[in-house]
């Protein structure tokens, strides 16, 4: 039987408390490129509407809650065993980097991944030697 099998009976043996806590919040992912930073938040079954996302002194704030009509409908089944949900779930992430352009943020949600784009600050050009004039 499946639930006596050795390999798989460790599925469930969570209780019910790590189970919780561990649907509480998704997975992130940070990547960093030339031009900017992009923050990856792994949030399946919301909406592009259900997401919050604001910035303030250096810390980016992401919080998301289902519409009523989505959270019905994923009770109309019964789960043998689940081990993701995201009913709703909120992050602060302390970004100190003074390079964040805060009025450009942007974000894009696509299969499953919420991706949070900060441009960086273009580098201001080297400054160039003047040339000082003699007085007379």
């Amino acid at each position: 039987m499946y639930f006596d099998d050795p390999y798989t009976r460790k599925l469930f043996e969570w209780s019910v408390f790590q189970a919780k806590q561990a649907q509480s919040v998704p997975a992130v992912n940070f990547l960093v490129q030339s031009d900017q930073y992009i923050l990856e938040l792994a949030a399946p079954g919301f909406a592009q509407e259900d997401f919050v996302i604001e910035w303030k002194s250096g810390a980016l704030r992401v919080a998301a809650r289902q519409s009523a009509q989505q959270a019905l409908r994923s009770r109309e089944a019964q789960f043998l065993h689940r081990e993701f949900a995201y009913d709703q779930f909120e992050r602060v992430f302390a970004l100190p980097m003074q390079d964040i352009v805060a009025s450009q943020l942007s974000a894009s949600y696509e299969a499953g991944v919420l991706r949070i784009y900060l441009p960086k600050q273009k580098p201001s050009p080297p400054e160039l030697p003047q040339s000082v004039d003699w007085k007379e």
